[in-house]
Formats: C-alpha cells, structure tokens, sequence
C-alpha cells in the first residue's frame, strides 16, 4: 500500500477502512511553520505604536495621540504603586487628608474652579 497516493476506491487487497496519515502530518507541519514564522517576526512587528494602525481621522487616535504625548515613564507612577503628596479640596472647598482616604479606592475627577 502507497502512502502517498490517494484515491477514493481501495486497491484491491487493502482494507477499505484505511486512510493515509500524510495529510494530517503535512498540515501540522504547515502549522508549526506558521507558528515559527510569526513567533520570529513578532519582535519586528511590536514595537510599531498602535497610532499608526489606527486611521488617522479617527478621534480615538488624535486622543491616543495626545495621552502618548503627555505620558513620561519615568516619571508617572505605576498602576499599584503609592499616590503621591497631593493637596485636594472637596467641592465644599474643605481641605482633604490624605489619611483619610488611605487605602481606598478612589477617583480623582479635575475640573475648572468653578465647576460644582
């Protein structure tokens, strides 16, 4: 019996039941090459910004845009870390404590002085 050959009566003599396993393996192989090839360009492929994969008219890129811009790494802390020395007042005008917020979440919202 030939592997390689494939036709759809049996020769005679074989079993009818048996089918040939090379293209199963050739599409595995074809798999893993695919998988190879992306695992090597992948480093070529991710430092492009994601700006530039979106369009250009579109708002949320001129936003991503203009976050990326005022972004510093240095310099911004990282999610999980501590806030640092911030002096808030309350819509009341009241100065806030830092102690008393300590360890809760908490959402800052900034708006004009007038605003409230």
């Amino acid at each position: 019996m030939n592997l390689l050959t494939f036709k759809s009566k049996p020769e005679p003599g074989a079993s009818a039941g048996r089918r040939s396993l090379v293209p199963y393996l050739l599409g595995a192989i074809w798999l893993q090459l695919c998988l190879l090839l992306g695992l090597s360009l992948a480093p070529y492929l991710a430092p492009l910004p994601a700006v530039r994969r979106l369009r250009t008219g579109d708002p949320t890129a001129r936003m991503t845009r203009h976050r990326r811009s005022l972004a510093d790494p240095a310099r911004d802390p990282r999610p999980g870390e501590k806030a640092p020395k911030l002096h808030l007042r309350t819509v009341g005008g009241a100065a806030l404590d830092m102690q008393q917020i300590a360890g809760r979440r908490v959402i800052l919202l900034f708006g004009k002085g007038d605003v409230g």
